[in-house]
């Protein structure tokens, strides 16, 4: 057996086995959901193999569910199934809430599948500093192929177009937003294999708050007769993204 330096280190000769450099890669060979883009320290990273854990569920549909889901997972033995009878619209998914950090740049990150009735997704960052409640939103709408950020105005703004997905009940497709708490501006967004900045663009102050946190959403917007199953894995909350 090798000894004498770091298993995980690069000096000295193996024959066998080879040292790894970046500690990552061990740690996602172990199951971490932190796969998709690893910069970033993991403030918080669900994958609802033990079950909900600190995922906080909403539901706003009508005879709808958010509930956990074998067979369709992203990684580990669950994912977070979302069911409607289509009778009303309203919001199905869930948050983690992390403590507030010293601001740095934080990102947040999940899984999710879009089906044939193209409902939106929006992933949305909330950071609160005992003065403002700080809110950066990214949607992305199935049916246009857009993604959108939320201004400072509140408005919703297209930034990308042509963004198409295959609908499918698997989770095939992962979206990450990357803002800065110090600027209160968006930083980039990760969209499957694409890349955006949108640095440079202000967060919306969305009034006063006398608490702290930082609060990280997965929603599926749904639509009046929408009642395809969808799901959600892989929930990630980081800090100090390069």
């Amino acid at each position: 057996m090798p000894h004498g330096t770091p298993d995980w280190g690069l000096v000295g000769p193996k024959n066998i086995t080879y040292g790894l450099d970046d500690l990552g890669e061990a740690v996602v060979r172990l199951g971490s959901p932190h796969r998709f883009d690893r910069r970033g320290d993991v403030c918080a990273a669900v994958d609802f193999r033990d079950g909900f854990g600190e995922f906080i569920r909403y539901n706003t549909v009508v005879a709808g569910n958010t509930g956990l889901c074998t067979g369709h997972s992203k990684q580990g033995a669950y994912s977070v199934i979302l069911t409607s009878a289509g009778t009303n619209a309203g919001e199905q998914g869930g948050h983690i809430v992390v403590p507030y950090t010293e601001p740095s740049w934080i990102g947040g990150e999940f899984t999710f599948s879009v089906q044939v009735d193209a409902d939106p997704w929006r992933l949305q960052l909330y950071w609160v500093d005992r003065a403002i409640v700080w809110q950066a939103i990214l949607r992305y709408t199935p049916a246009t192929g857009q993604l959108w950020y939320y201004d400072g105005g509140g408005i919703y703004r297209p930034f990308a177009a042509g963004v198409w997905t295959f609908p499918t009940d698997y989770l095939r497709h992962t979206m990450k937003l990357v803002v800065d708490m110090v600027t209160h501006q968006y930083v980039r967004v990760i969209f499957n294999e694409l890349r955006y900045s949108l640095a440079g663009i202000l967060a919306r102050n969305a009034g006063g708050g006398a608490y702290t946190d930082i609060d990280m959403w997965a929603l599926l917007e749904r639509a009046i007769g929408s009642d395809m199953d969808m799901y959600i894995d892989n929930v990630i909350v980081t800090q100090n993204e390069p």
